[in-house]
This record gives structure tokens, C-alpha cells and sequence, in this order.
């Protein structure tokens, strides 16, 4: 993944790259290339992928791009995935993250694109998650009642991702108002309601 308009500097870890944009002023774009990027080096199910307001993430590279039309992210498919300690087919896991991707207080314009979202388990090892046991997939919502969160979900795959006590397995939004549009929800479960999307409040 990358946070410049080139493949000249990259990251190996998403999580550098975010980190980067945080504390980096004027990163406006992570470009994230094919391949698989875990939420947990050391199976921590309680790490997550937390956005940044203003800074969109795009998948779908194969690395050799300078334009962000040019990826194809049905071709070089971006995972980020919960699925921390498994094996090979992810058939057979000892640990999972409780939720890949985490958005809070996100401004209009921030977009996330081309990425497949897997491997979410809020609940599955312990009950508590970031708000209870909603959400696995991904979490967007405000941290006060004055917040907004507006960003642009689009071209994203949200696939097995499971909430055992609570809503929302692919998304659960809570108090946010995102975009979603062409976006695909495939075997997600959610005890309560929402396998693949639930909204709160």
C-alpha cells in the first residue's frame, strides 16, 4: 500500500501507512495493492484498521499504477482481513479480530474503494467488542452527539464476517450517515439482525 501517487515509496503494512496519514499532513490517499493485509501481526483481536477523516483508501493495484483509474480492484483483489491466526484457507482459526475496519467522526470525502473486508468475529472469543457486539466487518459512527460521520463506502466486497451476540456484521453504522453504493455482502451472520448491514439510531 502506498500514500503517494507512485509505488516508489511504499509501505509493507497498512497499518504504517494509516499511521503515516494521521501524522502527516497533506496525505489526502492510501493506495493499497493486491494482496492481504492482516488487522494483527500478533493475533490481538482487539487490533483494528481505524480510518483517518479526509484520507481515502483505494484497492485494486497491481503496483505499476500512477493514476488511481487504472487499478482494477476485481483483478487484484486488496483483503483486509480479521482472519489473524488461521490456517491457509481460513477454515481452522485460533484467534480472529473482533473488527477489521473501524471509522469514527468521518468528514464528507473521505472514500474507501476496491477493498474486501473479511474475517471479522466480533464476539467469538470474548463478548465485548467496540460498542457491545455490534459490527465486525466494519464499525462507522460518531463519538458525540455533535460529531458527523459522512464518508463514501463504494466497490467494497464484505464477506464472512460474523457477529455472535449483536447486529451489523458486515457494517454496522451507528449515528453515521455513509454512501454506500456497489458494494457486495456475501456470507455475513449476525445473531440479531443485520448480517450484512444494520443502522443504528
Amino acid at each position: 500500500c502506498n500514500d503517494v501517487s507512485s509505488f516508489e515509496i511504499a509501505f509493507t503494512e497498512l497499518h504504517d501507512a494509516v499511521s503515516t496519514a494521521k501524522n502527516r499532513e497533506g496525505i489526502k490517499e492510501i493506495w493499497v495493492a493486491e494482496g492481504t493485509y492482516l488487522t494483527s501481526q500478533t493475533a490481538n483481536n482487539d487490533e483494528t484498521f481505524r480510518l483517518v477523516s479526509g484520507v481515502s483508501i483505494y484497492g485494486g493495484f497491481s503496483g505499476n499504477e500512477t493514476e488511481v483509474s487504472q487499478r482494477d480492484w476485481t483483478a487484484h483483489n486488496s483483503i483486509l482481513s480479521g482472519f489473524i491466526d488461521c490456517n491457509e484457507s481460513n477454515t481452522i482459526c485460533n484467534q480472529r479480530a473482533d473488527v477489521v475496519v473501524v471509522g469514527e467522526d468521518l468528514e464528507a470525502g473521505t472514500i474507501i474503494d476496491g477493498l474486501t473486508i473479511t474475517g471479522g468475529a466480533n464476539g467469538l472469543y470474548i463478548s465485548s467488542g467496540f460498542y457491545g457486539s455490534d459490527g465486525a466487518g466494519m464499525i462507522l459512527t460518531i463519538t458525540s452527539p455533535d460529531k458527523e460521520s459522512k464518508p463514501t463506502i463504494r466497490n467494497c466486497r464484505f464477506e464472512d464476517n460474523d457477529v455472535i451476540f449483536g447486529s451489523g456484521a458486515g457494517i454496522y453504522v451507528n449515528q453515521a450517515t455513509p454512501i454506500i453504493i456497489h458494494c457486495q455482502f456475501i456470507s455475513n451472520f449476525a445473531e440479531t439482525d443485520g448480517g450484512g448491514l444494520f443502522f443504528y439510531g
